[in-house]
């Protein structure tokens, strides 16, 4: 498996579901970031307001297709405590890589993940919101 290119990798497990991915992530570490990038692809676009924005039109633009009820994902979520390993998530799908926090003066919260990460839209609010649904 190791001469095996990771783009047809990623090609072949995205057939695979969800459910089986989990499994997938046990194999090897190239199994585990290919599959770790397929189960968490959707969170980057859900949190753009520019994708979300353009979603939320084109379903209330198709009759057909579209929910009964579209909901805001920037809608206001009570205070939550946000967990310390969505944050490790949000960040490796942001940045690419874990965040490790023995180089650095302090550690990954939700109140300095946008000014650590370099993602400044990246508020607490928007990160609590995230967390809670999805």
């Amino acid at each position: 498996m190791d001469s095996m290119a990771p783009e047809l990798l990623k090609h072949l497990l995205s057939y695979l579901p969800i459910s089986s991915l989990r499994s997938c992530r046990l194999v090897d570490r190239t199994f585990s970031i290919i599959a770790f990038s397929l189960l968490f692809s959707h969170i980057p676009h859900w949190l753009d307001c520019n994708k979300s924005l353009q979603f939320l039109i084109s379903i209330a633009h198709d009759a057909f297709n579209r929910p009964a009820v579209i909901w805001s994902p920037w809608a206001t979520i009570p205070d939550v405590r946000i967990d310390a390993i969505w944050l490790q998530i949000v960040w490796k799908l942001f940045k690419g890589s874990d965040f490790h926090a023995e180089g650095r003066r302090e550690e990954l919260t939700a109140e300095n993940f946008a000014r650590l990460s370099g993602v400044v839209e990246m508020s607490e609010a928007r990160l609590r919101t995230a967390q809670v649904c999805t």
